[in-house]
């Protein structure tokens, strides 16, 4: 119901063989992080930045503004994440270009997979 009103968006996880995908678990953001402070009791910019759940909330805007983006011109997202059996994660996958296929897809992983722990 939150996805079909469009509250919430599901990404669903990459995989170069798409009958893994079928096992993995999607990840849940909702549209609205207002909504959400509002809902956890942050009512103040201060404490919603600075608390535990900060980066959830931050990335959570991140990708439902993506999401929203392409969804107000009328087009499906094509918004992956990604993450490896060592749980390493990318939080948000899109071809850079349209047509883009799956070895481009896994090149850039490769990259972003090796690059992550400098950037976290």
């Amino acid at each position: 119901m939150l996805e079909v009103s469009g509250q919430a968006a599901l990404l669903e996880p990459w995989f170069s063989n798409r009958t893994k995908s079928l096992v993995k678990t999607p990840k849940l953001y909702f549209a609205d992080t207002g909504l959400v402070s509002y809902l956890t009791g942050w009512r103040t910019a201060e404490t919603a930045s600075s608390g535990a759940m900060a980066g959830a909330l931050m990335e959570s805007y991140c990708v439902s503004e993506i999401i929203k983006s392409y969804r107000n011109r009328g087009l499906e997202p094509p918004v992956w994440y990604y993450r490896t059996k060592e749980k390493k994660e990318v939080d948000l996958l899109t071809p850079m270009r349209a047509g883009a296929d799956d070895s481009e897809l896994r090149d850039i992983l490769t990259e972003a997979i090796w690059w992550k722990p400098w950037f976290s």
